[in-house]
């Protein structure tokens, strides 16, 4: 397998496996936006976003690791948002059940508890400028 700058990964046959999946699953959920929500915003070119509390930031971490370093954000240009709560993308991952899929892109609440992410077709700005110093220095990883 090769990333977006055409640099080789090297990755178990498990792991591309998982990717493959994956990556049908996502142009899955695509098409079904396309066709039955076409007002939700593309996972496929937007930026994921959390809530800005304790809350959010174990959401992050549960899907990335402890060892992305997070900051705070302001939505600096809003052309699209959409909530969606992330139990359902994990189900339809979990499943291939449409229905999870449908109540993906509705945004609909989880039976026990829900996940939300914001999908945002616009930009953000960093609001804290120490955040900033130690993207541009050190990147997204913690040291």
């Amino acid at each position: 397998m090769v990333d977006g700058h055409g640099n080789e990964i090297l990755v178990s046959a498990q792991e591309k496996q998982r990717i493959l999946e994956l990556s049908e699953a996502e142009l899955s959920l695509e098409q079904l936006r396309r066709s039955d929500y076409p007002g939700k915003v593309s996972r496929l070119s937007c930026l994921w976003l959390a809530d800005a509390n304790e809350e959010g930031a174990k959401h992050i971490k549960s899907m990335l690791g402890d060892h992305i370093y997070m900051v705070s954000v302001k939505i600096s240009n809003q052309l699209a948002l959409s909530k969606v709560n992330t139990h359902w993308f994990d189900e339809f991952i979990r499943t291939g059940d449409m229905d999870c899929a449908h109540r993906y892109w509705a945004g609909d609440a989880a039976p026990h508890g829900s996940r939300w992410e914001y999908l945002l077709d616009g930009e953000i700005v960093i609001s804290d400028p120490e955040q900033l110093e130690y993207i541009r220095s050190y990147g997204s990883k913690l040291p």
